[in-house]
């Protein structure tokens, strides 16, 4: 074998070594992006479980049960609790919403999962109560606000 047949030789393994190599990190991203999705969808699941682990306590479990039935019948400081009980479970609810088609479940199972997580916390009188009396004043997005009037026909 002369010089130029072994140089041709060499680029062709180097070129097959690049090629593995590309390979083998295409491989690694797709296992990275799918792990990265279990751990979103593991994340919102763990959102949903702590927010209604909430009412495992008896005080909040009678909360909320007042706190749905009539918002304006709860005194000050059960007003911010109940509050705040929301706000956790839209919040919690909406990361589901937001990670629709990014995670392993499909875009479209999210978003109804989002919904129906959202009507179960808020179509109640005593949520919508609250909703109209702190719509104005919420920390979520306009967007967040607009998804909340939708679910609640308002």
């Amino acid at each position: 074998m002369n010089l130029s047949t072994w140089t041709l030789a060499m680029e062709t393994a180097a070129a097959f070594g690049v090629i593995l190599t590309m390979l083998f990190v295409g491989l690694e991203l797709r296992r990275s992006n799918i792990e990265a999705s279990l751990s979103n969808t593991r994340d919102q699941l763990t959102m949903l479980s702590t927010f209604k682990a909430v009412t495992n306590d008896q005080y909040m479990a009678d909360l909320v049960q007042r706190g749905r039935a009539s918002y304006t019948d709860l005194n000050a400081s059960e007003k911010i609790a109940f509050g705040l009980y929301l706000e956790q479970g839209i919040h919690a609810s909406m990361a589901v919403y937001y990670h629709s088609g990014r995670d392993i479940t499909d875009a479209q199972a999210s978003m109804q999962s989002s919904e129906r997580h959202l009507k179960a916390i808020l179509d109640h009188p005593g949520a919508r109560e609250w909703w109209v009396e702190n719509r104005q004043s919420s920390p979520l997005i306009d967007f967040g606000r607009r998804r909340v009037d939708d679910i609640l026909g308002t």
